[in-house]
Formats: C-alpha cells, sequence, structure tokens
C-alpha cells in the first residue's frame, strides 16, 4: 500500500462516481474487470476516513487485516483468468449486500 491515501475525491478511472462511494457489488465488478485494485479501493477508503474521522470520529486504526487481504486480492484479480473469475464467481454465490458509505451519515 503506498503511504499516502487518496483523498475522499478519488475515482475510478471509468465513472464518476468515487471509488470510496461504491457498493461492495460495484468494487467487486471493478476488480474483475481490473479497472480497479483492491488496494487502490481501500486507500480510497481509508482517504474517507480520514477526511471524516474529525467530524464522525468513527474508527481509529485500520487492521492490518485488510491491508494484507486488499493485497492478496489484488495479487488474485491482477492474476486471473476469466477461468478463474468464473470459479471465483460460482464459489461466493452468497448475496453480497449493496451498501455504500455514503449511506451513513
Amino acid at each position: 500500500m503506498s503511504t499516502a491515501a487518496p483523498g475522499p475525491s478519488a475515482k475510478t478511472s471509468t465513472s464518476t462516481t468515487e471509488t470510496w462511494a461504491l457498493s461492495a457489488t460495484e468494487a467487486l465488478a471493478a476488480f474483475r474487470s481490473k479497472e480497479l485494485s483492491p488496494v487502490d479501493y481501500l486507500e480510497a477508503l481509508i482517504g474517507r476516513i480520514t477526511a471524516e474521522d474529525e467530524r464522525i470520529n468513527a474508527v481509529t486504526e485500520v487492521v492490518e487485516e485488510a491491508v494484507t487481504s486488499a493485497r492478496e486480492a489484488e495479487t488474485f484479480y491482477t492474476n486471473a483468468t476469466d477461468d478463474d473469475l468464473a470459479e471465483a464467481a460460482d464459489a461466493s454465490r452468497a448475496p453480497v449486500p449493496d451498501v455504500r458509505c455514503s449511506d451513513f451519515p
């Protein structure tokens, strides 16, 4: 992970939606299409947390496990073939709630 997290206005390359505002479903689709890296997504979320921390005081630290998981996911999505992605999608058919950071005041 880079040392400087993008600010709250970090955007995806294919959309005007702010990266931190993507739902889990949207982020997963962007990972699969290789438009967004899990590490970049985590950095955008950290940037948003940092920008809003004084106002909402919701998070005090980023768990190292999140960083490790994002790096592992980035490696998977960077190297994944279409077959790998299809297999991963089949293995994870549980519904993912479409929740956005912006849903919370």
